[in-house]
């Protein structure tokens, strides 16, 4: 999320990759954020971005892709992307550009976050998606339903209709039933046949 770091994925990444279902994770820091604040010796902050700046975000997404690949043990046409907020723009985002990303989980997107628009990018992305957002989400708003609406993504929207949580924030809510962490664990093994 803008501001955030990869440490809000901590709880989450921890319970995919200790399910059954044999998940490797990767957290990582988006240029202006966390770790990647320092590059080159300068320091940058997404608090000084332009639109520009913001769209360059997927190419961290499209680098930590070809990290992943180059483990070991990690099958390249088995990746899902999962992103809250602006994060979630810039995973649809990458995702509509690279077909081998099998699935995409999007928390509390929106219809343009800091010039990243999903309009397009979530008609080109072919394989499932999966929206979960929070009802009364004063930044999201309605805009993950009118990207549900777009692709007719079905039982593949969760609005926690009393919650107000915005992104990796839906993880704490303790009022989200089923919990969040849960019903993503869920919907990938599905995807993924696990």
């Amino acid at each position: 999320m803008f501001g955030r770091d990869r440490n809000d994925w901590n709880a989450f990444a921890s319970n995919l990759s200790n399910s059954t279902n044999g998940y490797a994770v990767l957290s990582i820091d988006l240029r202006g954020h966390g770790e990647s604040i320092n590059q080159n010796g300068k320091s940058i902050s997404a608090q000084s971005f332009t639109s520009p700046d913001f769209n360059k975000m997927v190419l961290d997404v499209k680098a930590a892709k070809h990290f992943l690949v180059a483990q070991k043990n990690i099958s390249p046409n088995n990746i899902a992307i999962v992103g809250a907020s602006v994060g979630a723009n810039v995973g649809l985002k990458y995702a509509a550009s690279d077909p081998s990303i099998k699935a995409v989980v999007l928390l509390s997107p929106g219809l343009n976050y800091e010039g990243i628009a999903t309009s397009t990018a979530v008609k080109e992305y072919t394989n499932p998606i999966y929206i979960a957002a929070a009802g009364k989400d004063p930044i999201a708003g309605s805009d993950p339903q009118a990207l549900c609406s777009m692709i007719n993504c079905g039982n593949h929207l969760k609005i926690y209709q009393d919650s107000s949580s915005h992104g990796t924030n839906m993880f704490l809510d303790k009022s989200l039933n089923p919990p969040l962490n849960k019903l993503v664990i869920s919907w990938l093994g599905t995807t993924f046949g696990k």
